[in-house]
């Protein structure tokens, strides 16, 4: 189904758009309708904690249903409970639609459950359970970048009630809202940008800042009401790209209780040939030491499927070199290890395994 820029936005807020389009409303409004439990299957888990990975790439769901179907089976098989998975990235307003419907279908189809509320975060199985392709897993749809917005700040209130949950400032490059990281300038938030902030702060969007420039995502978090969030960044002091993060950018997250969900893309880890799991758990190990467990999570950003298709992508063509025992979901086990021989405790395991990234969850979506 298709529908124009003009009736989107003339639908949007009024609790009818999503109905137009046939799928379920989303958002502040429709959460509340939820309530506590179980509104779309999924059990509440009340205290217990998710398991989210913040970075799962789908590719382009309105033309890899099987190979997105596989992936996202192979994430839930691992024992993740909640995906956030971007269905637009350098997309316009039509493309991104479809894109998002697509994904809705598929989930359909698939049984997994489009998450409207934090109390709908499915935990993991409980101990000495393995997980399975069984388990049931919640998804997140979410934005890299503005671009389907442009200049219409009124389409994200549209877009949170169809159910994207999250959405980032910027993705690598300029745009109406301030600067990627890959920019040559390194500008703080514009006046427009300033607004989309305030917007998304309205319509209950949780704020993604990776692949933001720096001072656009520092006068971001300054100006965002609700904690932010990275969904796939490193530490710049471990390894020295413009998509990972500065001590600055990282102590701003601290501060205003954001969370920086930890990357093992390639290109963020290392600069080797072939980084290893120890290049990653490095990271982990700095941003231990400057901020502790409460600011981070996982966004592993699993895959190569569909970048090749963004001709003005900076990074190599795939097939990447994943680090040596963390290049597929099945691998979290080993993190979970990494996570235990650091001495972290259960409950702080817990929280960067998923708690934290649903913690913020909560406050954008939920006040």
């Amino acid at each position: 189904m298709t529908i124009s820029r003009r009736a989107f936005l003339e639908l949007s807020g009024s609790g009818t758009l999503a109905s137009a389009l046939g799928v379920s409303a989303c958002g502040p409004d429709a959460v509340a309708q939820v309530g506590g439990a179980g509104g779309d299957g999924v059990v509440d888990v009340q205290g217990a904690a998710p398991v989210i990975d913040a970075s799962v790439p789908s590719g382009s769901p309105d033309r890899g249903g099987d190979a997105v179907g596989a992936h996202l089976a192979s994430v839930a098989a691992a024992g993740v409970s909640c995906a956030f998975v971007p269905v637009a990235t350098v997309e316009h307003f039509d493309a991104a639609l479809r894109n998002l419907l697509a994904l809705y279908a598929m989930a359909a189809e698939a049984d997994w459950d489009l998450v409207r509320a934090t109390s709908q975060l499915s935990a993991p199985p409980p101990g000495g359970v393995p997980p399975d392709e069984n388990n049931r897993l919640g998804v997140v749809p979410t934005f890299q970048g503005l671009q389907m917005v442009e200049q219409d700040i009124g389409l994200i209130r549209g877009f949170r009630e169809l159910g994207v949950g999250v959405m980032a400032i910027t993705h690598n490059w300029k745009n109406w809202n301030g600067d990627g990281c890959l920019e040559r300038t390194d500008l703080p938030l514009t006046g427009l940008g300033r607004l989309a902030v305030r917007e998304m702060n309205a319509a209950g969007v949780l704020i993604d800042l990776s692949r933001a420039g720096v001072r656009t995502s520092l006068s971001a978090i300054d100006e965002s009401g609700a904690p932010v969030v990275f969904t796939h960044s490193n530490a710049r002091a471990v390894h020295d790209h413009p998509a990972n993060l500065t001590a600055e950018q990282i102590d701003a997250c601290a501060r205003r209780g954001a969370v920086i969900a930890l990357s093992a893309f390639p290109a963020l880890v290392s600069g080797r040939p072939q980084p290893r799991l120890d290049d990653f758990l490095a990271h982990l190990d700095h941003l231990l030491d400057r901020v502790g467990p409460d600011h981070l999570g996982l966004g592993l950003d699993f895959d190569d499927r569909g970048r090749k298709r963004y001709a003005h992508d900076p990074f190599p063509d795939p097939p990447y070199a994943f680090p040596q025992g963390l290049s597929a979901p099945a691998d979290l086990d080993n993190v979970r290890e990494a996570l235990e021989d650091r001495g972290l405790s259960a409950s702080e395991r817990e929280r960067l395994l998923g708690g934290n990234l649903a913690r913020v969850l909560s406050e954008a979506w939920e006040g």
